[in-house]
């Protein structure tokens, strides 16, 4: 197959967005170059993949590590872009890869599959719950069941340690501590779930660490009165 050169008309300049979540699905746009045959962009077959590559254990070559294909869903002949369908992936760097019916399109281009904490608020609260969590990172998913979070993860106690999550954004998440009277004052840690096997890269400088504060260290109420016409 022909391979186009970066000095080639028929090149991949731009993917957006440039980082993605591992398992929120959604759809990702891929920029031609302002060259390519506007002809070409309605008769070409496009392929398109992302590939990871390692190192390997005995060539010390690159190899491919994992490898997913995306659909093209549609193609914009005037603004020269594809739109393509991303379902998911480990994290990691992914290269892009672009071919049409003569060959792969030069394309040196990467996409970023990452779910990352970088900041919490507040870092402690009731150890009985209600506490309101603000997380800072992501790429979240905007559907909040997508969005699992624990604080804590022992399960021998029987303590309930979801955060559910009332409100989300790509790259904020607000959750409130789950209500257990069982649960004792402790230190423990807050996770973002990528997915029930992978969990989100904690990015915080100072971790992410939760203190679930003891009763005697919460503030108390003393009386209660209802005003009513």
């Amino acid at each position: 197959m022909a391979t186009s050169t970066a000095d080639d008309p028929l090149s991949v300049t731009a993917i957006t967005p440039v980082r993605v979540s591992p398992i929120v699905v959604q759809t990702l746009e891929i920029q031609l170059s302002a060259d390519y045959p506007e002809l070409e962009m309605t008769t070409d077959t496009f392929s398109v993949k992302l590939v990871q590559r390692e190192l390997g254990n005995v060539s010390n070559l690159l190899v491919i590590k994992d490898e997913r294909p995306l659909r093209v869903v549609s193609r914009d002949a005037i603004n020269k872009t594809l739109t393509v369908k991303y379902g998911g992936a480990y994290s990691g760097t992914y290269d892009l890869v672009v071919s049409n019916s003569a060959g792969n399109i030069y394309c040196d281009l990467t996409l970023t599959v990452i779910l990352e904490v970088t900041d919490i608020s507040p870092v402690s609260g009731s150890q009985w719950g209600g506490t309101l969590v603000t997380i800072t990172g992501g790429p979240f998913s905007t559907l909040a069941t997508d969005n699992l979070v624990k604080i804590g993860y022992e399960y021998i106690t029987g303590v309930n340690h979801y955060c559910t999550v009332v409100e989300t954004s790509e790259t904020e998440l607000k959750c409130r501590t789950a209500y257990d009277t069982r649960r004792g004052a402790s230190s423990t840690v807050l996770i973002a779930f990528a997915a029930t096997y992978e969990e989100a890269v904690c990015n915080r400088v100072d971790g992410c660490g939760f203190e679930y504060l003891d009763a005697n260290d919460l503030p108390t109420l003393t009386s209660v009165s209802a005003i009513w016409d």
